[in-house]
């Protein structure tokens, strides 16, 4: 009996510390959120400005994304739709790296082509192209 009751006491003692865990995991979510809503300009990846840490904030009403000859179209869109964006600043070069996409699948699929490239290339593209 006294096995039991120590392992039961043991236990309850690891979940105490895990709630405990937990909470300061909630806390520190929680002053991230607050110093973020504060913000005027976030920097962050492209799929990181789609993600569930933004996600909580209200919508982006710019976005800045550079190097968009290497920005996968599919990611670009993440940050954009999935952030409510009014305004996009896209910047880059055309004669740098041209867009990576690893996956062999993804790329037949049609997933390698850059937000440059959707948009005409050099010299621009008609502004309204669709996608997809």
């Amino acid at each position: 009996e006294e096995e039991e009751a120590a392992a039961a006491e043991a236990e309850a003692e690891e979940e105490e510390g895990g709630r405990g865990a937990r909470d300061k995991a909630q806390e520190r979510r929680h002053a991230q959120q607050a110093e973020l809503a504060e913000a005027e300009v976030i920097c962050a990846q492209l799929i990181t400005a789609g993600g569930d840490m933004l996600a909580r904030l209200p919508p982006l009403s710019g976005i800045l994304i550079d190097e968009v000859a290497q920005s996968a179209e599919s990611v670009a869109l993440v940050a954009l739709v999935g952030r409510g964006c009014s305004r996009a600043v896209l910047a880059g070069d055309h004669c740098q790296l041209p867009c990576t996409v690893q996956s062999q699948e993804a790329m037949a699929r049609g997933l390698g082509v850059s937000v440059y490239e959707r948009l005409g290339g050099p010299g621009g593209g008609a502004p309204n192209t669709p996608i997809g």
